[in-house]
């Protein structure tokens, strides 16, 4: 049986979280609109609407933090997934 490692437990976890997709109840944590859009950080995680996102995105990216982004489901009605 192989031996599990931090790193893999750690990829485990990342990959776990993104399978928990943004839900309605899910809220920007800088203005209260939902949240379409997670970073991960070792503090833990900061939701965004749209646009605070793309205000802040550069910095999170040259950053190199791992990003949930789920933008393409704004103005959809949730649960769907076309």
């Amino acid at each position: 049986m192989p031996s599990t490692t931090q790193s893999d437990m750690e990829v485990s976890g990342l990959t776990e979280r993104f399978r928990n997709p943004l839900t309605l109840s899910d809220r920007c944590d800088e203005c209260r609109a939902q949240a379409f859009v997670r970073v991960f950080l070792p503090s833990g995680d900061l939701l965004f609407c749209g646009h605070h996102f793309a205000e802040k995105e550069p910095t999170f990216v040259a950053r190199g933090y791992e990003i949930q982004d789920e933008r393409d489901r704004i103005n959809k009605p949730e649960g769907d997934t076309r």
